[in-house]
């Protein structure tokens, strides 16, 4: 298992393998059976209590650096996918993988009984979706913060891309944001 500083760095990516079908055509993520989420919920409910955080935020907004800065939590991103050889290489041809790599990275992570954040843009609620419906599905509790800092953001996501996100962002699903 990678040290919270492995998961931390660039090249995160690297130390935790693609999940089984990642690459399949048909989008299968190697399901895991309802006795196997079963059993793995009930062991999670008798252990020390596991959470997942969801960080939503525009890109520069501080999401990453939250992240971060959460003692006992294993950290997340779909950006993570994308670091190669400690280098940064976006290919948006590749979201959907990069996603459901984080989603796949997320769920081991719980099943194993450690909390996570995850910190994404999440600008609409569809996108929190797998992760709402992967702590219900766990007996997992789930918050959501949203960074709002204004640091400029290390990807180079165009100021047209960030305005059109700014104009499609949706407001937190009710009772779950945290101060």
């Amino acid at each position: 298992m990678p040290s919270r500083r492995q998961l931390l760095i660039p090249g995160a990516r690297q130390q935790l393998p693609k999940p089984a079908g990642i690459n399949d055509p048909a989008g299968g993520l190697g399901r895991i059976s309802s006795q196997q989420v079963e059993a793995a919920s009930a062991s999670l409910r008798s252990q020390v209590p596991v959470k997942l955080v969801l960080i939503r935020g525009l890109p520069g907004s501080g999401k990453s650096t939250l992240a971060q800065g959460m003692e006992g939590f294993n950290h997340f991103e779909a950006d993570q996918y994308y670091v190669q050889d400690g280098e940064y290489r976006y290919d948006r041809t590749k979201i959907r993988e990069a996603h459901a790599w984080c989603v796949a990275r997320t769920r081991e992570a719980l099943e194993r009984g450690e909390s996570v954040v995850v910190s994404n843009t999440f600008t609409r609620q569809k996108d929190m979706k797998p992760y709402l419906e992967m702590a219900t599905e766990l007996g997992i509790p789930i918050r959501i913060r949203e960074a709002t800092g204004t640091w400029g953001n290390i990807h180079g996501v165009s100021e047209e891309v960030q305005k059109r996100m700014r104009k499609g962002w949706e407001p937190t699903p009710q009772g779950l944001l945290e101060d």
